[in-house]
């Protein structure tokens, strides 16, 4: 088995979040094409469902402890730990949101409430190659091929060796449904010249390397950014305080 090195997995980064963020309107096409029926068993972590596997390959990171943060590689900012729940469930796809309306990319039924069946076929492509705006289907800005191939499997060991059968394999992954999903897709112009795969897999630190650090908001007006480490040791010393009362804790005693 092979692993993918943090050089490959950084340029995959670069290459996704040098798409306009609105394009993670794309990826959540591919969730609806792959794992249809979403409700609200599916974002709990401890079972860890199909939707919900898919989604971390997508914007999982792990942080500590086994735990896993919500990290969107388009813009290179972290979520908050309830972004499924908040943003995902309670605004993208409960059926308000223009992405599962009537004239939307993402069937929906029914059009509201919990679980649901989506969708993601010819109407929904149709749809987006005729926007002008993001998501839309211009060309140069469509998912890039081998970067998302590389950031899907940047969690696990892999059999492939070189770049051409993990992009056939994510193909296959992806592929599930009778609407050809690759078509909102298109080949990197940028090459990966680096070493994509080695022998040994990532370390706590390299792993945490492959993520910009991570902010975390203390009230409306004021934002911190942490590193990996520092949120690691912070998780350590917190106990039962979620980290972010922790961290008022501290600042509040040094005041």
């Amino acid at each position: 088995m092979a692993y993918l090195t943090p050089e490959a997995i950084l340029w995959a980064r670069a290459q996704i979040e040098d798409l306009p963020k609105d394009q993670i309107g794309l990826v959540f096409a591919l969730l609806a094409s792959r794992s249809p029926v979403i409700s609200y068993d599916s974002i709990d972590m401890s079972q860890r469902s199909e939707f919900l596997q898919h989604t971390l390959r997508y914007f999982g990171a792990p942080i500590a402890r086994g735990a896993w943060g919500f990290f969107v590689p388009l813009d290179g900012k972290w979520r908050s730990d309830d972004y499924l729940m908040s943003t995902v469930m309670g605004r993208l796809l409960n059926g308000s949101h223009w992405w599962t309306a009537a004239g939307g990319f993402i069937g929906r039924n029914p059009s509201t409430g919990w679980p649901a069946t989506f969708s993601f076929g010819i109407r929904g492509f149709e749809v987006l190659r005729r926007r002008t705006r993001p998501p839309f289907l211009t060309g140069g800005k469509r998912l890039p091929l081998s970067a998302m191939a590389i950031w899907y499997f940047r969690h696990e060991d892999i059999a492939e060796s070189n770049l051409e059968s993990l992009v056939l394999r994510y193909k296959e992954e992806i592929n599930s449904s009778e609407f050809d999903v690759l078509r909102i897709f298109e080949d990197n112009k940028t090459i990966f010249w680096g070493d994509l795969t080695r022998s040994t897999d990532l370390t706590d630190d390299e792993r945490k390397k492959c993520y910009p650090g991570l902010a975390m908001k203390l009230s409306p007006k004021h934002t911190i950014e942490i590193d990996q480490s520092t949120y690691q040791r912070l998780i350590e010393g917190a106990g039962s305080l979620p980290v972010e009362e922790y961290i008022k804790f501290l600042l509040k005693e040094k005041e």
